[in-house]
């Protein structure tokens, strides 16, 4: 997860732990990896609808359980409620839930949280929680994993990539925005994007650090396990 530095001392054997809370989005995916079974386990968990039925499959039992409850089997819901899982039903149709997740959160004074299962395969999933995020990002920090990358948005800060070289990075804008980095295989020189025009694709780490200074919303994509930190813009 993303960190304060306190110090001007980076260790490069740093990566990112996982957040305390973990949303669990099942978007169509049929099973849970084993990868990330053993990221879940020890975990607080507010598993979403249907994503509740895999965690019963694995013997997960999440924290809290949110939804409209429209995807979920009833012995499931019935099991998560003899292990005394939190049942939270949100019938409002006007949000979806992943929305109504990121109100749960915020109401329970979270400040950053992991995402698992997020897209199913559907980039409208994904574009959606993605504009969310952006939404809700001065109340709750989203971290989006998968198998192979690490997402986020960040506004208005300097982002420190610590890792090996060739890794791979990319910075697409979510609104207008002035980029300027230092130590990428393609650095920017404080060019301005916006979401029709440009962004930094397949960019790669050229030095053990490098520094990124984001003066607006920008979507960061991040080469698995790639350790990463998030400062003030001065």
């Amino acid at each position: 997860m993303n960190k304060t530095r306190k110090n001007k001392t980076l260790s490069k054997s740093n990566t990112k732990p996982l957040s305390e809370w973990i949303l669990l989005a099942n978007n169509g995916e049929k099973k849970i990896s084993s990868s990330l079974v053993r990221k879940l386990r020890g975990k607080k968990i507010l598993a979403l609808d249907g994503s509740a039925n895999l965690l019963k499959k694995v013997k997960i039992t999440p924290a809290l359980l949110l939804g409209d409850f429209d995807s979920i089997e009833k012995i499931t819901l019935d099991h998560f409620k003899k292990k005394k899982t939190l049942i939270h039903k949100r019938t409002d149709q006007n949000k979806t839930d992943f929305e109504k997740a990121i109100l749960e959160l915020i109401k329970l004074n979270v400040k950053k949280a992991t995402v698992f299962m997020a897209s199913g395969g559907r980039i409208d999933h994904q574009w959606h929680h993605y504009i969310l995020a952006k939404k809700y990002l001065h109340k709750l920090f989203l971290q989006f994993d998968s198998e192979i990358e690490t997402s986020f948005l960040i506004k208005n800060k300097k982002l420190i990539l610590s890792g090996k070289k060739g890794q791979r990075c990319s910075f697409l804008p979510f609104s207008k925005c002035l980029i300027s980095s230092t130590g990428l295989k393609y650095d920017m020189k404080k060019q301005s994007y916006s979401l029709s025009t440009d962004s930094s694709i397949s960019n790669q780490i050229q030095r053990a650090r490098a520094y990124i200074h984001v003066k607006g919303h920008v979507l960061c994509v991040l080469e698995k396990e790639l350790p990463y930190f998030i400062e003030p813009l001065k």
